[in-house]
């Protein structure tokens, strides 16, 4: 029985036209910005720069990350989870099988701030844990940085029929 897979995070390859468009858009607004003489103008555009830049700050540091690739591995009644990035090992979580009740798969939804709305991602997965001890919540499988990864539709396939192989996916 196969005892490890690896998994790629869904990961847009739109990040960095992204940031060659802020950075461009940055550049022209802050060239009009100093040649302007109007006040109102030029607090438009001083502004429209900032915050291009910004964006392409943003853009650059997520290019930077790049996409992960986690493996899940079963071994000595653990379920080990290493992170990885351009195939090196850069963090390992274990959880031991006996304290697993299930792991289920779910869309994945961001919450708004301040509201109790939650907007779907399409074909973006997030795999839940849910623990014998009911004291515990539920919590993400794949969570790294502070950020839960997500999965598409094939991957997330592929991974639950791992987890089914060894009765860890109900």
């Amino acid at each position: 029985m196969e005892e490890n897979i690896e998994v790629k995070e869904k990961y847009s390859n739109k990040w960095t036209p992204a940031l060659f468009i802020s950075l461009l858009v940055a550049l022209i607004a802050f060239l009009i910005y100093l040649n302007l003489d109007d006040v109102l103008w030029t607090g438009i555009f001083r502004l429209l720069a900032f915050i291009s830049l910004s964006l392409g700050i943003f853009c650059m540091l997520k290019v930077m990350e790049g996409s992960k690739t986690f493996g899940v591995e079963i071994r000595d009644d653990l379920l080990l989870i290493s992170y990885l990035k351009n195939d090196e090992v850069i963090d390992t979580e274990k959880l031991k099988i006996d304290d697993i009740k299930s792991i289920y798969r779910e869309p994945h939804r961001l919450k708004f701030l301040f509201t109790d709305y939650k907007m779907e991602l399409s074909g973006n997965h997030c795999f839940k844990v849910e623990f014998h001890n009911e004291e515990e919540n539920d919590m993400a499988l794949f969570k790294f940085g502070g950020r839960v990864l997500t999965v598409d539709e094939k991957s997330g396939q592929k991974l639950e029929q791992f987890l089914k192989r060894h009765d860890l996916f109900s």
